[in-house]
């Protein structure tokens, strides 16, 4: 569920927008450093774009199909995990807040007053808590390579525990901005 306009008061969306922009502008810089392609090789330039654009894509669609919750309220798939699966939770942590100025923007989706609450709930704790379960899980989070280099489980094992943990991290922190 995207946070309205209105829900939060001015004060907690002023901070949330502060360390949104901190982290976005932070998460501008990793993805190049390194990235990894499809066979795990490292790839530099334009490589890894059309992957980007499709994950984007794809999490922009589903987000628009919401389902029922309570009181008039709706959920939808938040998309952060997959992101970073698919893209490394850096890269996957731009592309899921890219989705939600564009859902803000062209569909007050949300609203923009609360734009940075919703990318620190939906793109910030979910792209960069999956990377980190993923971590301590030693599975490597960049590229579509099957499973990590020497690591001790795969990307699918790691994906599903990460993505229940950020919704329920986004859930909760939710509960102490409101």
């Amino acid at each position: 569920m995207h946070i309205p306009d209105g829900y939060l008061s001015p004060e907690v969306a002023v901070a949330t927008t502060v360390v949104s922009l901190a982290v976005v502008c932070s998460a501008l810089r990793v993805p190049r450093q390194r990235a990894e392609g499809p066979a795990g090789a490292v790839t530099r330039g334009l490589d890894g774009i059309p992957l980007v654009g499709v994950t984007a894509a794809f999490i922009f669609a589903v987000q628009m199909l919401n389902f029922p919750v309570a009181h008039g309220t709706s959920g939808h798939l938040l998309g952060a995990a997959l992101a970073a699966v698919l893209l490394g939770p850096w890269l996957g942590c731009l592309t899921v807040a890219a989705v939600l100025a564009m859902q803000a923007l062209l569909f007050a989706d949300g609203g923009i007053a609360a734009l940075g609450a919703n990318v620190l709930n939906m793109a910030v704790l979910g792209a960069l808590l999956t990377g980190l379960v993923m971590a301590r899980m030693g599975v490597s989070a960049r590229g579509l390579g099957a499973g990590s280099a020497g690591g001790r489980g795969s990307r699918g094992a790691a994906g599903g525990p990460a993505a229940f943990l950020a919704v329920v991290a986004g859930a909760a922190w939710l509960s102490v901005m409101a």
